[in-house]
C-alpha cells in the first residue's frame, strides 16, 4: 500500500505553503524533466518542489537543496517572471489537487497553476489576465478539449458534482462521500476502517492537521491507525512528504533500470546466441572448402565425358572411390567447374577469423550470463554504472522513438535505411543522393566502414564500428558489400568490385552534387550480387 498524494495531502501542504507568503523568489531551478523547484527566502530559505511527473506529481515545501537539472525552456521563462518576486496568496480549488500561487513582481502579478492529477499533471504561468505565457508541455486542440497553447486564456480543469466539503455538510458515513470531488479511495478506505468524520470536518473547517508518517508507506494529513498501520507524529508535513517521494523515485529508478538491463542484455545474449549459430555453420562450410575444389577438379577432367544436359557426373576420386558431382544442366562444364571453385574460395575465406570470432563471442556470452545474474541484487548506483559500461561494450542499444516531426525523425528524415548485419552489426544504406551525402558526411564517425561499388553510381554503405579501433569482421565486410553491389546500376553483373576504406578517408568534392565524394586509402572486394547458392 502508498498513501496517494490526494486533495486532503494537497489541502495539508497548500496551508504549510501560506505560512511562506511575504517570502521572496531568489531563484527557480530544473529538477528533472518534470519538476522545478523555487528558493524562497524569509527569515530562512527554503525550497518549493512542484512536480508533474505522471507518477510522483506533488508541490511542497523542503529545507533541502535540490538535484539541479538541465535548464528547460520553460524554467528560463519562470525566472524571467518569478526571481525577485513576491509569494502574494496560495489557492486551492476546493479540496482537488489544483492549487495557484501568486506571486508579485515590478511587472505586475504571475499565477503558477499546479494541475496534480496524475497523468494528465502540468504546472501553467499565467499574467493577471489569465493568459498562457509558459506550460510544462503544451496541448494542442487536436489534443484535449482543453488545449494549452500560447497567449491564450487560461481555463481550469473541468469540475462538475458535488465536492467534499458540499458532502460532508451532511455525511454519516463513506458512502456518502462516494463520488465527491476531492474524496479519494485512500480517504473513503480510512473512513470505512473508522476514521470518524468530524475529525476530518474539524481539519477543514480550522485548516489543522495533525500529519502522520508511516514508514514505507507515505505521509497523511490525520491519522491513519485505524488502517492498523504504524504512524509517527511528524511537525511538518512538506519536508517529510520530500523525503518519502524521493525515496519513491529512486527505488522507480532503480526497478526500471533493473527491467531495461535485464531486457538488453537478453536481447544482446539472444543476438550473440544466433551469431555462435551462423559462425559454426560458416565453420561447417569451411569444412567442405577442400570437397567443393575437388568437384570443381573433377569436373574439368572428365570435361570429355560430359554431355550437354547432364545433371551429374560420375567420377573417381583421387584415391579411387566413386563419386557423384551435381551438375546445373544448363551450364558448361567450366562454369559447372567456376561455380564450385567459386563456393570453395568463398568458404575459405569465410573461414579467415571464424575462430576468434568465435571466442570473442563467447567470451561476451559470459560476461553478459555474469551481469544479467547480478541485476537482482544491485542498487541504482551500481545499475547507472552497468549501464554506461553496457553502452560502452555495444551491449545497451538506445532505441529511437518515432516522431511526427521529420527534423526529429532518424536520421533528420532522411532515406537512411539500417540493416542487420552479421555478429550483431549495423549496416547504413544510403536510398538516394540526399540520404548518402547525410549518410557519410553526417552520421558515419571517422573510424567507420564506408563502401561504394568501384568507378559507378550507386548507395553510400556504412558499417558503424562499435569501438574506435575494433577490426569488422571478413563476413561483416563481404555482407556490406553485396548491400552495396545490389544497390548500384551493376547488380545484375556476375562479378562487382566494392571499394572500402575508414569514413576519414572520404571526403566531399568541391563543387561536386549531393553524395558526390573522393577517397583514399582504399581495399577492393569482388562480389557476386546475383548468387544463389
Amino acid at each position: 500500500m502508498r498513501i496517494p498524494f490526494d486533495g486532503l495531502v494537497c489541502r495539508a501542504v497548500a496551508c504549510e505553503l501560506r505560512a511562506a507568503v511575504g517570502a521572496r523568489a531568489q531563484k527557480v531551478v530544473a529538477l528533472d524533466g518534470n519538476a522545478v523547484s523555487i528558493q524562497l527566502f524569509d527569515r530562512r530559505p527554503t525550497w518549493l518542489t512542484l512536480s508533474w511527473d505522471p507518477e510522483f506529481f506533488r508541490l511542497h515545501l523542503a529545507p533541502r537543496s535540490p538535484v539541479r537539472a538541465e535548464v528547460t525552456p520553460f524554467v528560463t521563462t519562470l525566472r524571467g517572471a518569478l526571481e525577485g518576486g513576491t509569494l502574494l496568496a496560495v489557492e486551492q480549488h476546493d479540496l482537488e489537487r489544483v492549487v495557484t500561487v501568486v506571486w508579485g513582481t515590478a511587472e505586475g502579478e504571475f499565477r503558477l497553476i499546479a494541475e496534480l492529477m496524475g497523468r494528465h499533471s502540468h504546472l501553467v504561468l499565467t499574467d493577471s489576465s489569465g493568459k498562457l505565457l509558459g506550460a510544462s508541455h503544451w496541448v494542442g486542440a487536436k489534443e484535449s478539449k482543453r488545449p494549452l497553447l500560447p497567449g491564450q486564456k487560461y481555463a481550469p480543469p473541468p469540475g462538475g458534482g458535488r465536492t467534499m466539503r458540499e458532502a460532508l455538510r451532511t455525511a454519516e458515513s463513506a458512502d456518502d462521500l462516494e463520488g465527491a470531488l476531492g474524496a479519494s479511495p485512500f480517504l473513503l478506505k480510512l473512513v470505512r476502517a473508522g476514521l470518524a468524520l468530524d475529525t476530518i470536518r474539524a481539519a477543514l473547517e480550522r485548516d489543522v492537521f495533525e500529519p502522520v508518517l508511516c514508514p514505507g508507506v507515505g505521509v497523511y494529513p490525520l491519522p491513519i491507525e485505524a488502517l492498523g498501520l504504524e504512524q509517527t507524529h511528524i511537525e511538518r508535513i512538506g519536508e517529510v512528504l520530500d523525503l518519502v517521494m524521493h525515496d519513491r523515485e529512486h527505488l522507480a529508478l532503480r526497478d526500471r533500470l533493473r527491467r531495461e538491463l535485464t531486457t538488453q542484455f537478453e536481447r544482446a545474449i539472444l543476438a550473440r546466441e544466433v551469431a555462435v549459430t551462423e559462425l559454426t555453420e560458416v565453420q561447417d562450410t569451411a569444412a567442405r572448402a577442400a570437397e567443393l575444389q575437388l568437384r570443381g577438379e573433377l569436373i574439368l577432367a572428365y570435361m570429355g565425358s560430359i554431355r550437354p544436359g547432364d545433371a551429374e557426373l560420375a567420377a573417381w576420386d583421387y584415391e579411387g572411390n566413386p563419386i557423384t558431382v551435381p551438375l546445373h544442366p544448363e551450364r558448361t562444364p567450366k562454369e559447372n567447374a567456376q561455380k564450385f571453385f567459386d563456393k570453395a574460395k568463398r568458404a575459405k575465406g569465410a573461414a579467415q577469423g571464424v575462430n576468434s570470432q568465435l571466442e570473442r563471442i563467447n567470451a561476451e556470452l559470459n560476461e553478459l550470463g555474469g551481469m544479467l545474474a547480478q541485476i537482482p541484487v544491485m542498487e541504482e548506483a551500481e545499475l547507472l554504472a552497468m549501464k554506461a559500461a553496457a553502452m560502452d561494450r555495444g551491449f545497451y542499444r538506445v532505441q529511437r522513438l518515432p516522431t511526427a516531426d521529420k527534423s526529429e525523425r532518424p536520421y533528420a528524415g532522411h532515406r537512411v535505411k539500417e540493416i542487420r548485419g552479421p555478429m550483431g552489426y549495423t549496416i547504413l544504406l544510403g536510398e538516394n543522393s540526399e540520404a548518402n551525402d547525410y549518410l557519410t558526411l553526417r552520421v558515419a564517425k571517422p573510424s567507420d566502414i564506408w563502401l561504394h561499388v568501384r568507378g559507378s553510381p550507386g548507395a553510400h554503405v556504412v558499417i558503424q564500428v562499435p569501438k574506435k579501433g575494433a577490426e569488422v569482421p571478413p563476413e561483416v565486410l563481404r555482407e556490406a558489400a553485396m548491400v552495396a553491389a545490389r544497390n548500384s546500376p551493376q547488380k545484375h553483373s556476375s562479378y562487382v568490385a566494392v571499394d572500402w576504406t575508414q569514413k576519414r578517408y572520404v571526403r566531399r568534392i568541391k563543387g561536386g552534387g549531393l553524395g558526390v565524394v573522393q577517397y583514399d586509402h582504399e581495399r577492393t572486394l569482388h562480389v557476386e550480387p546475383t548468387l544463389k547458392d
